[in-house]
């Protein structure tokens, strides 16, 4: 509609009703119809008489069904505009990092500002200092910019190519600050530029490490220039300091696979061997057609699947502060790559092998998490290959380590040998379910390490043990009915004499929020008193004393065991809470200064992303400093009509069903318009789709524009609710997270008038196109969906890779043997065994023949059962794309736009809504 024109008192007499007369009779200023001249002919003002009694019975009309909550399949008109793919696509709508810095002491942070200069800010002074400006920057192609301990070096890193989730090949550089000197990182036998797999500083000086072709090479002192090669492996399949595919992916979450110890002078470092793993192998189509590409090539990863052979792990210490005294020497040629009497183990003769516990001798197992104690003592985490027997074992280098038996102190002598040992400290070991991979940290003298471990109540909570490392005592440092998700830092806390460890944890009956809380553990040696015995363990939720349990080494609890402390030992402190009553920051990721003065919040929902920094001494821990607003972001959706939130819990035999719904602007509890259901479904083991997180995604594009309810549902084997309710999938993927997926939709179009029955459809990516082809196929009886998409779907487990897979289905074959309940539960969970159950839904299956995560193969298969079946259905297959299929979002998107049209095209809520919605809503182009 145009706004009023002035020229609407000037109308000539003989003109037909011209725009501004329109206007003025839908504004209602009647009084300007006057100017009409009454010597015109009786037939033409008759004829404006009634054109103006038509326009406004029209007009009054229009109000009253606008306004009126009682008309059938009635759209507001709103003037705001709906989201539009277009711009969710080409990053219109593109989300800010909240925090690109990294916090060098307890008051500075370095980071590259938009204007491209890398920088140092004082928090406490909000002072910048510029430490290379943007010009140099930009000359480089500088990506990520690091400084070194000592300030006097920065590390380049540009030209950065993706491997797999984590891994990237890049080209590294050296800026000597006080020279302006810029020289390449790599190999000293290496005369070209090359890509490196990754390098670091370490925690002193100016020393570093990197990775080249799966080596570990080491520069004492960049001004030096000298390179001190740690392994020469020529192997490519066995890897150093570098993780393979399945620890990258599975049990590292990262590339890296090296550890410093806290003052620089040691180093840990995983050595993997995937020689005897099988190869996965996939097409390369290429680009474009010419001489040099009329065949295809071949793509050969290591990937090691359900039951078959998986690489195996060592780890190794390197003595680098033996290395920097002679490289400080006059006479370099001391060191060599190798070493004279190491050459025949290719790695340095200063690296010592540190061999696991007797309990994994002879077995399969995987390395899971490193840290320094001191330079002489180290933990490692080891985890047996079926994952329900983990052991923290203490290694040790020489006696002087720490105080202990004798036993150990001769165990110590052997380093002549050149070979560490380690002694389990605490060991665990479950039988219906799995030990969820987590690091673990050790204080800052050296007493005591930190782990999370599930409690004792039914929940089985997620909690912060503490162990001795001289006695192994075990203690709870957290207690509350919520599930710790990550410890952050532990600081010594020199006021107390005591430790502060920060972390992270959902908030209580809040599995979806995410809060930075920290606790204060006194010294207890002289508190021991306050213990006494508690018989009812769940009684400690709801007593006003803090609480910790003594758990036996074995990992078993035993109630004669508790041991009770009083408040005085603990205090615990939120500092993400202050803005809940507001439902602000609910959903936070905090990253603490060098000694937790500071801290850098990072609000990541409901709301908009925004972050600051705040001082953590302070009682209200008020803001310090705006970092990030994402104030552009803020302004454009302030334009924009998007869907409101409504959560609510569904009971299922005890069990609460979380469900979240986007539910259209248009959307008002009193009308009787029915709308589409859309579920987005993930539901793997220990996942959280039901969160505060802040989405700006395809779903809330659906909701918006398409008119479409988009709903989560997390029920049994979702994370962040305790142990048990994540164990109820064990050894039944496939089964009951499918069945919460159908029994909440169904209960929603049950219980909601406003939900069309004919119109609900499910989609999920990865683990959830696997769950979409199962609800799709297990829902028959009374069936909800109608439509589904799977994308990269896992189709049978025994085609996915090794850890994960036996983490919740355990191994395929066990002892050479067939063991007929494990092959069972793949049977069952199996979606080429229900392929024929397809034929009455509506189907797309969508893959990239590139994944190196979930292989086509997966499609491929089920591809042949549906044809067997004669299934019909839809498939879009995306050549030379990963499991992300990044580089055709656009299409794949467009793609799953067209799938929905179809699917609910048919039903009269389309025809009657896209009516109303061409009339109306012109903005609604996409």
């Amino acid at each position: 509609m145009n706004s009023p024109d002035n020229s609407a008192n000037d109308i000539s007499i003989a003109s037909p009703v011209q725009q501004s007369e329109m206007d003025a009779l839908l504004l209602g200023r009647i009084k300007e119809l006057s100017t009409i001249d009454v010597k015109s002919s009786n037939w033409k003002g008759t004829l404006i008489s009634i054109l103006v009694i038509l326009i406004l019975s029209s007009t009054i009309i229009l109000v009253i069904y606008l306004i009126s909550p009682d008309i059938p399949y009635k759209l507001k008109f709103d003037y705001k505009e709906k989201l539009k793919l277009k711009e969710l696509l080409n990053g219109a709508y593109t989300i800010q990092p909240t925090f690109n810095g990294t916090w060098i002491s307890d008051n500075e942070i370095t980071y590259i500002r938009e204007n491209g200069d890398f920088v140092i800010l004082d928090v406490l002074t909000a002072n910048i200092t510029v430490i290379i400006y943007a010009h140099l920057m930009k000359q480089h192609e500088v990506v990520r910019a690091t400084l070194s301990s000592n300030r006097q070096v920065v590390l380049f890193s540009s030209q950065i190519k993706n491997i797999f989730r984590h891994s990237t090949l890049a080209r590294y550089r050296l800026y000597h600050l006080s020279t302006n000197r810029v020289i390449d990182l790599r190999p000293n036998e290496v005369t070209t530029n090359v890509h490196l797999q990754i390098a670091q500083w370490g925690p002193r000086d100016a020393q570093l490490v990197f990775v080249y072709r799966n080596n570990l090479y080491y520069m004492p002192e960049p001004e030096l220039g000298r390179i001190v090669q740690l392994t020469n492996e020529t192997n490519r399949y066995v890897y150093s300091a570098i993780a393979d595919w399945i620890y990258e992916e599975e049990i590292l979450a990262s590339e890296k696979a090296f550890w410093w110890s806290k003052d620089g002078t040691r180093i840990a470092y995983a050595q993997f061997n995937d020689t005897l793993v099988e190869f996965q192998e996939f097409p390369w189509y290429g680009d474009s057609i010419n001489h040099d590409t009329q065949y295809l090539d071949q793509v050969k990863i290591k990937y090691p699947k359900s039951g078959r052979v998986n690489p195996t792990v060592k780890l190794f210490a390197v003595k680098l502060d033996e290395i920097d005294r002679f490289s400080r020497g006059s006479d370099l040629n001391q060191i060599d790559s190798l070493g004279e009497r190491n050459r025949n183990t290719k790695r340095s003769q200063y690296s010592f092998e540190i061999v696991p516990p007797n309990d994994f001798v002879g077995r399969d197992y995987y390395l899971t998490s490193v840290r320094w104690v001191n330079r002489n003592s180290l933990i490692a985490v080891w985890l047996t290959r079926s994952q329900n027997y983990s052991s923290y074992s203490i290694c040790y280098n020489n006696v002087t380590a720490i105080e202990t038996d004798q036993s150990m102190r001769n165990l110590a002598r052997e380093e002549k040998e050149n070979t560490w040992q380690c002694q389990t400290s605490y060991s665990r070991m479950i039988e219906s379910g799995w030990i969820d991979i987590t690091d673990v940290f050790v204080d800052e003298i050296g007493h005591n390490y930190y782990i999370l471990h599930p409690d004792q109540s039914p929940e089985q909570n997620i909690q912060i043990v503490k162990i001795n490392i001289k006695t192994s005592e075990m203690r709870f440092l957290t207690y509350a009915k919520r599930d710790v998700t990550k410890i952050l830092k532990i600081i010594n806390d020199i006021e107390t004499m005591g430790d502060i460890i920060y972390y992270m944890a959902t908030r209580e009956n809040h599995p979806g929020e995410r809060h930075a809380y920290s606790v204060l553990d006194l010294n207890d040696q002289n508190n021991h008193h306050h213990h006494h015995l508690l018989h009812d363990h769940r009684n400690y939720y709801q007593k006003g004393i803090i609480e910790r349990h003594q758990i036996k080494t074995d990992g078993s609890f035993n109630h004669s065991e508790l041991l009770v402390l009083k408040s005085t030992i603990s205090k615990h402190r939120c500092y993400t809470c202050d803005q809940i009553e507001l439902n602000q920051c609910l959903y936070n990721r905090v990253t603490f200064s060098q000694f937790g003065s500071y801290y850098l919040q990072e609000c990541l929902g409901p709301e908009i992303p925004y972050s600051t920094i705040r001082k953590s001494t302070q009682s209200s821990s008020r803001l310090n400093q705006s970092w990030e607003s994402n104030g552009k972001l803020y302004r454009m959706l302030s334009k924009k009509s998007l869907p409101t939130i409504k959560t609510e819990l569904i009971d299922r035999n005890g069990t609460n069903l979380i469900v979240q719904m986007f539910m259209p602007p248009s959307f008002k509890p009193d009308q009787i318009v029915r709308y589409p259901l859309i579920v987005h479904v993930y539901a793997g083991p220990g996942s959280q789709n039901v969160n505060e997180n802040f989405k700006l995604n395809f779903g809330k594009y659906l909701s918006s524009n398409k008119e479409i309810i988009y709903a989560h549902i997390d029920g049994h084997g979702s994370g962040f609710q305790g142990e048990t309710m994540k164990h109820k999938l064990f050894h039944k993927l496939g089964t009951i997270e499918i069945e919460d997926q159908i029994f909440a939709a169904r209960y929603l179009r049950d219980k909601y008038n406003f939900i069309n029955p004919d119109a609900i459809g499910i989609w999920g990516w990865s683990y959830g196109g696997y769950a979409t082809a199962s609800a799709l196929a297990t829902d028959s009886s009374d069936p909800v969906f109608k439509c589904g998409i799977s994308i990269a779907p896992v189709t049978s487990w025994l085609l996915y890779d090794s850890a994960y897979t036996e983490r919740y289905m355990g191994l395929p074959i066990s002892i050479g043997k067939r063991n007929i309940s494990t092959i069972d539960h793949y049977f069952t969970s199996d979606l080429m065994n229900k392929a024929a159950l397809l034929k009455k839904k509506k189907f797309l299956l969508i893959h990239g023949t590139a994944d190196d995560n979930v292989h086509i193969q997966n499609s491929m298969v089920l591809i042949k059962e549906l044809n067997k079946a004669n299934v019909i259905f839809q498939t879009q297959i995306y050549p030379d794309e990963n499991h992300g299929l990044h580089g055709v979002t656009e299409h794949l998107y467009r793609t799953m736009e067209q799938f929905w049209n179809e699917c609910f095209e048919s039903n009269s809520f389309d025809e009657e809504i896209g009516q109303r919605r061409r009339r109306f809503n012109r903005d609604g182009d996409v």
